[in-house]
């Protein structure tokens, strides 16, 4: 396996949510950035080398600061394994925590017991935002009552302990960074501190004119040996498009979405015939065949030829990380 160096790349949220950005969106938001900075042939070549391999680079969806997701689907199987019956509570305590803080969660699933019960964790709530559109002021039309509606929401709340029943709202977030070094990478790092500097905003996410889904790009840690050379056994941390993965001993949770084209100028075409694709979403344990850098692969897009569907995702560790201590990049 290449050696591959891995970044925790750290993410302030400035206003609030409509969803946690997963790794193909933080892709396509990173992928902008490197043509803004550059221009549009040098990021297509970036994206083209990315589906080929010709360099790895895998991502991982943005997670709430030292938190990874909990395996819901291959701890309930295994508790499920290990009991004639399984407690709804336990049941209904281990679906709330999304996420747990990243030491106690490898520790709880080397001992596949206990995570029902850890504190803090972090649980996502749903919520609705009421806003008014004030229609005479857009239509220059006096007298037009105002256009009442309400926005989806999400928040990301921290529970710290038995009882907390309000929590605490989760502002800081991070992702992981996967690459093997090469000139095109160095390039995207490089450009990546730029960002970082500058206080660009990412948008990660709809309606970002009112404030919704924005992002700016905090420190930057840089991790030696992160993976053993021998690890067959891997947390999943974004929206994989499997290649060779041991199907039969991985624990797969899927996301199947829906693409269709959207035309700029008339919008969503209803009459297409839609099409789907499934990834293995965050919180699976995948076992690969031969090593990470084989695990994953990006497709090419059906409805748009100067882009691809991103499914190399970040991968954690089982067996824990490597030697070396994180440093600022």
């Amino acid at each position: 396996m290449a050696d591959i160096e891995v970044y925790r790349v750290k993410m302030d949220l400035s206003g609030e949510l409509t969803q946690i950005p997963d790794s193909q969106k933080l892709f396509g938001a990173l992928i902008y950035m490197y043509a803004e900075y550059t221009n549009n042939d040098l990021a297509s070549e970036f994206v083209s080398k990315v589906k080929e391999k010709k360099f790895y680079f895998a991502l991982s969806d943005l997670l709430p600061d030292n938190y990874l997701p909990v395996p819901q689907a291959f701890l309930l199987d295994k508790l499920a394994a290990s009991r004639e019956k399984l407690d709804k509570k336990v049941y209904k305590e281990l679906k709330k925590r999304r996420y747990i803080e990243k030491e106690y969660l490898l520790d709880t699933m080397q001992k596949r017991a206990g995570a029902e019960r850890a504190y803090p964790y972090i649980t996502i709530k749903d919520s609705q935002q009421i806003h008014a559109s004030i229609d005479s002021l857009n239509y220059g039309l006096a007298g037009l009552d105002p256009n009442v509606y309400s926005v989806p929401q999400i928040r990301a709340v921290k529970i710290e302990q038995d009882g907390d029943k309000s929590g605490s709202l989760v502002k800081k977030f991070e992702f992981y960074l996967a690459v093997e070094a090469c000139e095109e990478v160095s390039v995207f790092l490089q450009i990546l501190q730029l960002a970082r500097q500058n206080k660009r905003p990412f948008f990660l996410g709809p309606r970002a004119s009112q404030g919704l889904n924005i992002f700016y790009v905090g420190e930057i840690f840089y991790k030696s040996c992160f993976y053993h050379q021998t690890g067959k056994h891997y947390l999943n941390l974004g929206m994989l498009l499997p290649d060779k993965i041991d199907y039969q001993e991985s624990s797969l949770q899927l996301f199947t979405s829906e693409r269709r084209p959207y035309n700029k100028r008339e919008g969503w075409d209803n009459s297409y015939r839609s099409r789907f694709i499934s990834f293995i979403q965050a919180g699976s344990v995948i076992d690969v065949e031969e090593s990470i850098y084989e695990a994953g692969r990006s497709i090419c897009n059906p409805e748009d030829e100067k882009t691809i569907i991103f499914g190399n995702s970040f991968m954690y560790p089982m067996e824990g990380e490597g030697s070396g201590v994180y440093e600022k990049y």
